[in-house]
């Protein structure tokens, strides 16, 4: 493990724990989803200044959607901003932007669906649309069984019921 410091913090999806390096005149925070950082890294996060990455580090749990994965390409990839028409996917290695794929998603422990979808944004390492958001993709849900559709809304009512108590709030 590169030298740097240790980021500890208790964010809404439980405990998460980053370790902050410089590296090629940048600052990166790879970052674990739990404590200690037994398993790989969820992501990684990279900017110019300090300060920036530790925000996005801190920010980043707030969109994740704990329980949530999506599979491309035999990875398993942490989910947020989960909506009915898409979401976001953190990974090292996003596909084209434009690019059609076929894909798999886990909404907890109910068994994993089969839909198709199409990468509308990318978030890049060096130059992100979105700083608070590792390096990934946008995914527009294009063909998924109504069903599943339903499981997604079933999951997302569940989210903010959990959060505050009541049904009917935004989650995060």
């Amino acid at each position: 493990m590169k030298t740097g410091r240790l980021l500890k913090f208790r964010g809404p999806s439980g405990e998460v724990q980053a370790h902050l390096y410089r590296e090629a005149g940048r600052y990166c925070a790879t970052v674990y989803p739990s404590a200690p950082p037994d398993g790989p890294p969820s992501f990684t996060l990279t900017g110019a200044a300090k300060v920036e990455v530790e925000r996005a580090v801190r920010a980043s749990d707030r969109f994740f959607v704990e329980g949530v994965t999506c599979g491309l390409h035999g990875k398993e990839l942490p989910v947020a901003n989960l909506s009915v028409g898409g979401f976001f996917a953190a990974t090292d290695q996003p596909p084209a932007l434009g690019q059609l794929v076929d894909m798999d998603l886990t909404l907890g422990r109910r068994a994993s669906f089969r839909f198709t979808g199409k990468v509308t944004w990318v978030n890049e390492q060096d130059q992100p649309k979105q700083t608070e958001l590792p390096r990934g993709f946008g995914v527009k849900i294009l063909r998924i069984d109504f069903p599943d559709k339903l499981a997604i809304v079933d999951h997302l009512k569940r989210i903010v019921h959990d959060e505050d108590g009541s049904p009917g709030h935004r989650a995060r």
